[in-house]
């Protein structure tokens, strides 16, 4: 059993590996808005890295100077890669994030863990808000139609680490395994829909079969519900998705199609 303090520690290193791998996004198109992802994975990737250093360390100073080095050494290890260059602004946007952070404070702090863990408010939907969470990820990929395969990967390496952290947070909150805790139902989404081409069917059949195995949980998925804290909250959702992902995929194989958006 990996201890809680164990837990934390090893998501927040998860983390910081997933927002190096995040920091090669290309540019993408999502709805009709063609833009930039930088502000957006920047801004973002960072001010919840000040947190959760900051929540570890107790100590603002080694939190900012940590995430600003970290910015730094993203953006030298970017510059590196073929047709890039080096690119201030990236770095201002890493400042904007930890500055903003920074500003959050403790209280603030509990607050943006609340949101994210409840998925913007949809855990506190008093019947079925792991469902209604999974089923919101499932339109949002749907129409973010300049998303794909990648992007979800992505996405999902760095929402893991992520969920792991804050669900273990909430749960010395709320107590053990708390219904309003749903962002372990979105990344076992993210996980169930990789691979997956646009279509309604796949994406419809990716969501009543992970349902199924996050609501009945047979005895290979329940087993990852043994660690305690975030990981035993996240890992059995991860092991759903993954179980859906499968069946899918050797689905699509046997018959040799995909059908159409």
């Amino acid at each position: 059993m990996v201890r809680k303090e164990l837990q934390y520690r090893l998501s927040l290193i998860f983390y910081i590996v997933a927002i190096f791998i995040l920091g090669f996004i290309p540019e993408v198109k999502v709805l009709p808005v063609h833009f930039d992802l930088s502000f957006l994975f920047h801004g973002v990737g960072f001010f919840y890295l000040y947190l959760m250093l900051y929540d570890t360390t107790r100590s603002k100073l080694k939190a900012f100077t940590f995430s600003l080095l970290f910015g730094v050494l993203l953006e030298a290890a970017q510059t590196q890669s073929p047709g890039r260059q080096a690119d201030i602004t990236d770095i201002f946007y890493d400042l904007v994030g930890i500055l903003m952070a920074f500003i959050t404070g403790s209280r603030g702090k509990d607050l943006i863990f609340k949101l994210t863990g409840t998925f913007m408010g949809i855990g506190y939907i008093p019947v079925g808000p792991g469902t209604i969470s999974s089923l919101i990820f499932v339109i949002l990929y749907y129409l973010a139609s300049g998303f794909g395969t990648i992007n979800l990967l992505e996405i999902s390496l760095v929402l893991i680490p992520l969920g792991i952290y804050i669900s273990g947070y909430l749960e010395e909150l709320w107590g053990e395994d708390p219904r309003k805790i749903v962002i372990d139902e979105v990344c076992g989404m993210a996980i169930a829909l990789l691979f997956l081409k646009r279509s309604l069917l796949l994406f419809a059949l990716a969501f009543i079969l992970f349902r199924f195995f996050d609501i009945y949980k047979p005895r290979f998925i329940k087993i990852f519900e043994k660690p305690k804290g975030g990981m035993g909250i996240i890992l059995d959702d991860v092991a759903a998705g993954l179980f859906s992902l499968a069946i899918i995929q050797i689905l699509l194989f046997l018959l040799h199609t995909v059908p159409p958006v």
